[in-house]
């Protein structure tokens, strides 16, 4: 420092807010794991759902989660310090499976799994900011959409005729 002024740098509120390239690296990671991991399970529901419209419900869903997946790996960073392998790990607080048959697992989707992505996309949101992460932002408003409307298609096929209850 010059004359003991601050720089710019040290005063800027939305520079203290933002988060750091590898902090917001390992939480793009983390949702891309998260996303890549709900496609796989869901998807691998598909073909022991007897019921038509759970079904359908979980093939479209599961298409979704490999949606936002590809989202969350087109923004992480590309710089030689962070390797990919390294960023899309689980995050700690790994959902645990639901039990077996129709009905657990769209409860387990809409009293769990789709709340905590939506809770983790809305963290997400509030530790960015505008100059630093347009792009975030942009892939946050869309698959926080996308997942709110999956939420409503899930509690939908829970209330379907033929879906056992809960």
């Amino acid at each position: 420092r010059r004359g003991g002024a601050a720089e710019p740098w040290d005063t800027d509120p939305m520079t203290a807010a933002a988060e750091t390239l590898e902090a917001s690296a390992r939480r793009i990671g983390r949702h891309a794991w998260v996303e890549q991991n709900l496609f796989e399970t869901v998807g691998g529901w598909v073909t022991s759902t007897p019921e038509a419209a759970a079904k359908a419900a979980l093939a479209a869903q599961s298409l979704h989660h490999a949606w936002r997946a590809e989202q969350w790996y087109g923004l992480l960073p590309a710089v030689p310090h962070l390797a990919v392998e390294d960023l899309v790990t689980p995050p700690p607080d790994v959902l645990p499976p639901p039990g077996d048959g129709t009905a657990a697992r769209l409860a387990w989707l809409v009293d769990q799994a789709l709340p905590a992505l939506l809770a983790a996309y809305a963290d997400h949101l509030a530790a960015t900011t505008p100059p630093t992460d347009g792009p975030t932002i942009r892939i946050l408003g869309l698959v926080t959409a996308d997942v709110r409307s999956d939420l409503a298609a899930a509690a939908e096929a829970v209330r379907q005729p033929g879906t056992p209850a809960t």
